[in-house]
């Protein structure tokens, strides 16, 4: 696993923030009373003549080099070969953070592997290595991905549409299932055993929803589908 690069862009990214920083102090100290600035005529808010947008600079670079951390650790987490076994073949990833400057992780990358059902939550340290947990997806699983939205729709409509239905100029919408109270085995397992998204498609403003259905990502299946009114 090569973890300098990635430890070279983390400090890197340290050092620009502390350089953008450096340089918006010299541009105010160096003015002295005789230097009056003038505006830009015509352009509000006033724009100093010869002073570029230092804070839209930083903003921008520093967006860019954390972008560019995120990515090189998002490589390293990835090549973990404990990672690999953990994530399988089919899986998907729905955060990566970057750690609080006090903590020794420098970032967390969440993921979801539906083959097994389990959350893996990894877990890059400042010193470049990994860790991983594994939680069975009854226990807990991240909110549903908005690609997930976009396929549990086309499959929950296909299967409705089968069914007879008529959702012509219906809104589909998509959200994580629960299990009702009356299924739960204790009080750590709220959530279902497999991915399973809630469905349903209505006129949208506010109406109430027409149908719904139950679909379960992991299987690629779709469940109680029907007319709700």
């Amino acid at each position: 696993m090569h973890i300098y690069p990635t430890l070279c862009a983390l400090s890197s990214l340290l050092f620009m923030s502390a350089c953008f920083q450096d340089r918006q102090s010299d541009a105010h100290s160096h003015q002295t009373s005789s230097e009056v600035p003038r505006t830009v005529s015509g352009v509000w808010p006033p724009l100093l003549e010869g002073v570029e947008d230092v804070q839209g600079l930083q903003v921008t670079a520093l967006a860019a080099a954390k972008e560019s951390v995120v990515e090189a650790m998002r490589a390293s987490v990835l090549n973990n070969p404990t990672v690999k076994r953990s994530l399988g073949e089919d899986y998907r990833e729905f955060e990566a953070s970057l750690s609080d400057a006090k903590s020794d992780s420098a970032a967390v990358f969440l993921f979801y592997n539906y083959a097994l059902n389990t959350s893996v939550e990894a877990t890059f340290s400042n010193d470049g290595t990994v860790a991983v947990a594994n939680t069975p997806a009854s226990t807990f699983q991240p909110s549903e991905h908005p690609e997930e939205v976009v396929q549990s729709i086309a499959l929950a409509r296909a299967a409705l549409v089968d069914n007879g239905f008529d959702l012509n100029n219906l809104i589909g919408t998509a959200m994580l299932a629960f299990p009702p109270i009356s299924q739960l085995q204790n009080n750590e397992e709220t959530f279902y055993d497999e991915r399973i998204l809630y469905v349903t498609f209505g006129p949208g403003d506010g109406e109430l929803p027409e149908y719904s259905a139950l679909v379960n990502l992991s299987a690629a299946t779709v469940s109680d589908a029907k007319l709700i009114n």
